[in-house]
């Protein structure tokens, strides 16, 4: 029998037995019976406590798949009973057939019901802060002969997207007084090669304590990531704003961002050939460079133009009352168009 033959016999073979082992795998091994290893592992390594009340789903083939329900990290020591971050189910999982290529491509990551507490207590200390640390003392790193340069960050990553559900950020600062919230949070992303473009849908209700105001807001994109990480690029990026509160001119804010960039961080620079600015019976428009961004000398230019406005309306919103003119016709119409430049330092 010609070699090729037996070795071709022998792959399959090999795949049949892989596939086998992988069907079979799920029905033998309970992920379940490790949650006690996992909760030592994480407190170990974090000094949190891991809590995970729901069930550990396995799957293998063709992804190696966890689905986990329940999942509880707890707070730091000084902060409360209230934990760290939580979330009601968590999907993850890796291709395994890419893996052979030293390829990592990732299924579609879904977080749902996650909620994030973040503080900073009086003496400006943050509850995420000893996580680098660990549950010990740090370990003090061995001497080591330079390492060749890393690969690109994400040269051999593939993520099928990531959906965030009815997710929740708090970020308390006693050391300012101030809470700022995202409720109802939603997160979509498409999927992620590097280099290439990828669509980005975010909404959600915000709160905020200074200046006080609520509302929603809602985002979309287009965006592409080279895989050095050292290349971002924006396309047809949308904010809308409906907000209210104490805390805003008028006590109103209605407001659409619209922008196109592309941040260099190699070379330093930011071009935005296009941005516009609708807000407060104002309609703005125009574009920017910007360069020596990783020199801490950075620079702008630009160019901004204005449709034509009522400033008396304009100032209005903004809560500002003018003493009684004259003439009725002041303030009544006006545009602008102007080139600037600025730096740290300056602006004309």
């Amino acid at each position: 029998m010609p070699a090729f033959k037996i070795v071709r016999r022998l792959l399959l073979v090999g795949v049949l037995l892989l596939v086998a082992a992988a069907l079979a795998l799920p029905l033998l091994f309970d992920p379940n019976a490790f949650k006690g290893e996992l909760t030592k592992l994480v407190r170990e390594k974090t000094g949190r406590e891991l809590t995970i009340t729901g069930p550990i789903d396995l799957s293998v083939f063709p992804w190696l798949a966890v689905e986990v329900q329940g999942v509880r990290l707890g707070n730091a020591p000084g902060f409360g009973i209230q934990p760290f971050a939580e979330a009601k189910e968590v999907k993850v999982g890796v291709r395994l057939l890419p893996l052979l290529r030293r390829e990592v491509e990732v299924s579609s990551v879904t977080l749902e019901g996650l909620s994030l507490h973040l503080a900073r207590n009086r003496a400006g200390v943050a509850n995420w802060e000893d996580l680098n640390g660990g549950g010990g003392p740090p370990e003090k790193p061995a001497t080591k002969p330079a390492a060749p340069p890393a690969a690109a960050p994400l040269a051999a990553l593939r993520l099928g997207g990531v959906q965030v559900e009815d997710a929740s950020i708090e970020w308390r600062d006693a050391l300012r007084g101030v809470r700022y919230a995202v409720q109802d949070l939603d997160l979509e992303v498409g999927r992620v090669e590097p280099g290439e473009p990828f669509d980005l849908r975010l909404q959600g209700k915000v709160t905020a304590s200074r200046p006080t105001l609520q509302g929603r807001f809602s985002l979309t994109g287009r965006m592409r990531i080279d895989a050095t990480l050292a290349r971002i690029e924006v396309a047809s990026l949308a904010l809308e704003t409906d907000l209210s509160g104490k805390g805003l001119p008028g006590g109103k804010l209605d407001a659409e961002l619209g922008l196109e960039a592309t941040l260099d961080r190699a070379a330093g620079t930011l071009t935005m050939p296009r941005f516009s600015l609708a807000a407060l019976d104002l309609r703005v428009a125009g574009n920017l460079e910007g360069k020596g961004l990783n020199a801490n000398r950075p620079e702008f230019s630009g160019h901004l133009k204005a449709d034509e406005f009522v400033p008396r309306e304009v100032l209005a919103k903004l809560g500002v009352t003018l003493p009684p003119l004259r003439d009725p016709a002041v303030l009544s119409k006006a545009d602008l168009e102007a080139g600037f430049t600025a730096t740290p330092a300056s602006l004309a």
